[in-house]
């Protein structure tokens, strides 16, 4: 992944130096100038040297399905986030992951296997689980990419469109502590949403996503001898109350 990612940007020797040139960390000693071209040093070093080479990344090489990988790099963003980037680099900095986060949910496949056909609920679970994992390295870009592309991608396209026929097929099947575990994850990754899912599309998904976790869980906390809210669906209203101000969905 390259020693752009491998080190953090203020512990390189020549970022310290031309922050010590340019007077970083000294706006109240009354040595600098408003204005002074000296305080774009570190930021314009940066753009040139370091965020084409972390855009390049993203564009290119990044696999959305590894979950080192996108931590690795929304840690990257954050960091080069941290330095005072120009509107001409920001823009195409924040947009370089989605061409590959589009590709890795369209290239997807939950397929709705047969409640006979155990081998194919074995796969049908397999790819459900890795589209959850997907969902929740799409959550880990919810600060950074834009929130209303990102809704449509990972609640309308992955969690509605491929997640939650699954997981309703999944509990057709005979398999309900399965679907429960599948449903548990799915929460998680809704849940780790650092920003919020943008409130139309949580609207528009998130009912549904709740009354299948109530349909799934219920009766088996009921059948537990369990009194409280079912975990799971708590974990999913807090997860899209984040997303309405606070008002959970209902579900």
């Amino acid at each position: 992944e390259g020693w752009v990612l491998a080190t953090p940007l203020t512990d390189l020797t020549w970022v310290g130096e031309l922050a010590d040139y340019g007077g970083v960390g000294e706006e109240d000693s009354g040595e600098q100038k408003d204005d002074d071209p000296d305080d774009r040093l570190v930021p314009a070093m940066v753009e040139a040297a370091v965020v084409p080479q972390v855009q390049r990344l993203l564009e290119e090489a990044y696999d959305p399905m590894s979950s080192r990988q996108t931590h690795t790099l929304v840690a990257a963003v954050d960091e080069l986030l941290d330095f005072d980037l120009s509107q001409a680099i920001l823009p195409g900095l924040l947009r370089a992951p989605l061409n590959r986060l589009r590709a890795a949910v369209d290239a997807l496949c939950v397929p709705l296997a047969s409640p006979e056909s155990t081998e194919g609920r074995r796969f049908m679970q397999r790819q459900l689980f890795a589209g959850v994992k997907l969902l929740g390295n799409l959550a880990a870009w919810s600060h950074i990419v834009d929130a209303h592309v990102l809704a449509d991608l990972a609640l309308r396209r992955l969690a509605a469109g491929q997640l939650v026929p699954a997981l309703r097929r999944l509990a057709q099947s005979d398999a309900a502590d399965e679907a429960l575990d599948a449903v548990g994850h799915l929460a998680r990754a809704l849940g780790s949403c650092r920003r919020g899912w943008d409130p139309p599309a949580a609207q528009d998904v998130g009912p549904g996503i709740l009354a299948l976790a109530a349909e799934i869980e219920a009766p088996l906390t009921a059948a537990r001898g369990g009194a409280r809210e079912p975990l799971v669906l708590k974990t999913l209203r807090r997860a899209f109350a984040s997303a309405t101000g606070g008002d959970p969905v209902s579900g």
